[in-house]
């Protein structure tokens, strides 16, 4: 329980506790803000599972439910999970709302895939993809045993975990069964929206932020699948360097102002000028396959950049880079931006 350790460490806060709820699919706890957890339950009879101090888990406070993170029991980790996603402070404007299968369908083109967890979007996903492994611990038609993670996610490019394993304490265990080289996702609206987990070996944390706590409730309260849950967004954050060779990587970064330098084609400068004003994501990844989604890059707000993949500036004398190119702002170098960015634990 390493990562969960870390993020019970990091909450540096803590905040009465409004509400709990336990729905059917989803657990919701409301103190500093709203979170959500999936809603685990044991393979007991019906009335097996037990709920330590229920009737009461309002009266304490949210630091006191998340310690029910490190709980066996499923539904009280459930509920600590969500007690954590409450308490945390999540700066949005590092984030790009994108749902998560967006993101495994273009970082996944071509690639082998390990998706652990059973998802409504694997019909869209698996096409889109070179080979596909589901893994479930109950699996469906064409889906793998969760016995069979040790064999699968070693021949993964692109590992995309669901948060439930931060409750049934699995996620340390399938996060080492990751090469070195594979990009790793964790998704779904159980995610910590949390800097810890990039420091944990993970790439891009994929998750759910409440925006009407009342609509989350009403609809979670009356049994809702996450189709169905009202007031919600979803989050993409996305690590400054997901790269495999991190140091080679930043050998190769170019500031934007280095475009306007004569050496690339000028038609290249003027698209990605106007992709960077318009935060056009879809348009850069039609005409760049090699493109590198990242947190600081794509949020849609004035001065942001985009980023492609370049081998240095001098190889590529005469040639259009468009395809192949790694732009940053200027302010994205600055020391106020390098001390935010070392804030979040990045490089």
């Amino acid at each position: 329980m390493n990562i969960l350790n870390d993020l019970l460490d990091s909450l540096n806060v803590d905040a009465p506790v409004r509400s709990v709820l336990v729905g059917a699919h989803w657990t919701v706890v409301c103190s500093r803000t709203c979170g959500l957890a999936a809603t685990l339950l044991p393979d007991h009879s019906h009335g097996a599972a037990s709920l330590r101090d229920v009737g009461r888990l309002h009266t304490k406070t949210a630091r006191e439910l998340a310690e029910y993170a490190r709980s066996e029991d499923l539904l009280e980790a459930s509920v600590g999970v969500a007690a954590i996603n409450s308490l945390l402070d999540v700066d949005e404007s590092r984030a790009v709302e994108i749902n998560a299968v967006e993101v495994l369908i273009e970082r996944g083109r071509g690639k082998n895939v390990a998706l652990i967890g059973h998802f409504p979007f694997i019909p869209k996903l698996r096409p889109a993809v070179g080979r596909l492994f589901v893994i479930e611990q109950r699996p469906a038609e064409g889906e793998y045993p969760a016995e069979a993670a040790a064999e699968l996610i070693p021949q993964a490019d692109v590992v995309a975990i669901t948060s439930s394993a931060l409750i049934n304490h699995t996620l340390d265990g399938l996060l080492d069964l990751c090469r070195p080289a594979a990009l790793v996702m964790t998704l779904g609206p159980s995610t910590p929206l949390s800097p810890v987990l990039f420091r944990c070996r993970v790439d891009i944390i994929s998750g759910t932020r409440v925006v009407d706590e009342a609509a989350v409730l009403r609809t979670v309260g009356q049994g809702a699948t996450f189709r169905q849950v009202e007031g919600v967004k979803l989050l993409t954050f996305f690590h400054a360097n997901p790269d495999p060779h991190p140091t080679q990587a930043r050998s190769n970064h170019v500031e934007l102002d280095q475009i306007r330098s004569p050496k690339y084609a000028a038609s290249s400068h003027l698209h990605l000028e106007q992709t960077q004003k318009s935060g056009n994501i879809g348009s850069c990844i039609q005409n760049a396959p090699h493109f590198i989604y990242r947190m600081a890059e794509l949020s849609a707000t004035p001065n942001t950049a985009i980023s492609l993949r370049l081998p240095p500036p001098a190889s590529v004398q005469g040639a259009n880079p468009f395809s192949s190119f790694t732009a940053y702002p200027a302010h994205a170098f600055s020391a106020r931006r390098r001390k935010s960015r070392k804030r979040w634990g990045f490089a």
